[in-house]
């Protein structure tokens, strides 16, 4: 199988059977061994989850695999990939059986809450009443986060002062040059 995709002459798929080909060469297959489960070549394709059962009393290791697949129809039809699970486990002489389970509704993980550090200049800025903003201009780009939260209040004494800020960006789906900053804590003022 390596072989057949280094006969390719594209330096992605090249570069990703090497480096498969290393990870299962740093294995130690005299007490472990590779469960693998492969997709045939499609799009849209992705193994969400797998789960493994080693059945003693049934004599078998039960893999089952959960996927979704949703089929296209393309003008033109892209690239087709192969999609893989590999697992290590410890070496058996049990069967190996795939149970699989096509999952009708793509799962997507629920987002965590991403704290980001932003760095600007703390301005009064006119919006209905006195609001703060931190401005941060760089590389010729300027973005405007309105300051929200608790520590607002604290943030009215230091305006005009440079200073890093670490919070939650709400992004304003009008407007890529705004959103607003739920600050968590002051990092620095400068």
């Amino acid at each position: 199988m390596f072989n057949k995709f280094r006969k390719i002459r594209n330096l992605t798929t090249h570069n990703k059977a090497l480096r498969l080909e290393r990870e299962l060469l740093r294995n130690d297959f005299s007490s472990r061994m590779v469960i693998a489960v492969l997709s045939h070549p499609t799009d849209n394709y992705k193994i969400d989850k797998v789960q493994m059962l080693e059945h003693e009393s049934e004599e078998k290791i039960e893999v089952k695999a959960f996927y979704f697949h949703n089929e296209r129809d393309y003008p033109i039809p892209p690239f087709k990939s192969i999609h893989y699970k590999f697992f290590v486990v410890k070496q058996s002489t049990l069967p190996v059986i795939l149970d699989s389970e096509h999952i009708k509704k793509k799962i997507k993980k629920p987002s965590k809450k991403s704290f980001k550090t932003i760095y600007g200049t703390l301005q009064n800025w006119e919006d209905q009443g006195k609001q703060l903003a931190l401005i941060n201009k760089r590389k010729r780009k300027k973005r405007v986060y309105y300051i929200k939260g608790s520590l607002q209040e604290d943030l009215k004494q230091y305006v005009g002062k440079f200073m890093a800020l670490r919070g939650e960006v709400i992004k304003d789906s009008e407007s890529v040059y705004e959103a607003d900053l739920m600050v968590k804590k002051i990092i620095k003022i400068y």
